[in-house]
């Protein structure tokens, strides 16, 4: 009985462990959500792209970005050239 009452007692344990490491999965699996729901936020209103938009459509936003920022990077360099 008292073998029993040891497994019992482990049983037990195992399972408290178990839950503490799910409310700690849980919890931090909630602060990823939240942390994402702001970047998503922040990218809609600085790209225009809303909570519409794909990854991909970021993706092409900043290649356009990057062409501008070349081309007028390239025209400035230009400029001071003269």
């Amino acid at each position: 009985m008292e073998e029993q009452l040891t497994t019992a007692l482990l049983q037990v344990k195992h399972l408290e462990e178990r839950c503490e490491d799910r409310a700690t999965q849980q919890a931090k699996a909630d602060l990823y959500k939240e942390t994402l729901d702001k970047f998503e936020n922040i990218v809609g209103k600085e790209f225009g792209l809303g909570r519409k938009g794909a990854p991909e459509d970021l993706q092409i936003y900043l290649g356009q970005l990057r062409k501008e920022d070349k081309v007028l990077t390239d025209s400035l360099a230009q400029l001071r050239a003269r």
